[in-house]
């Protein structure tokens, strides 16, 4: 069932002349960009981005690859790189601001899975986390 629809952002330090606005992929390759682990569900999502506007991380001056959101944001938050997460985890963050990619907005879907036969007994908590 879907939760909610979550932009996809660009996030960098609070400082950074990057904060709020919206830029080109080009405008980003002189940065270290800071990537989850191959496999991740948000790492495949940048990669799909860029490829799809004839880019791949590759192209940045260098990628670090870390497997822990926390040490992403707390790297990020002190100006080491950028990263590109889901808006929620860059805004339960100190020390962060956010950027776009030019071009249209990347949103993805949050839903919850479960068992069948079990989301009527879900619909409390599917409620609690659509509102």
């Amino acid at each position: 069932r879907l939760m909610r629809q979550e932009p996809f952002v660009g996030i960098c330090a609070a400082g950074s002349p990057l904060a709020g606005k919206e830029v080109p992929p080009e405008a980003l390759f002189s940065e270290t960009l800071i990537l989850r682990e191959p496999g991740s569900g948000t790492r495949a999502i940048f990669e799909q981005l860029l490829e799809s506007r004839g880019y791949e991380t590759a192209c940045f001056r260098r990628t670090v690859c870390i497997s822990a959101f926390e040490v992403i944001c707390r790297l990020v938050a002190e100006g080491a790189g950028i990263s590109f997460v889901y808006a929620a985890v860059a805004a339960s963050r100190d020390g962060l601001a956010t950027f776009a990619l030019q071009g249209q907005p990347v949103l993805r879907e949050f839903n919850f899975v479960c068992l069948q036969g079990a989301a009527a007994r879900m619909e409390p908590v599917f409620d609690r986390f659509s509102a």
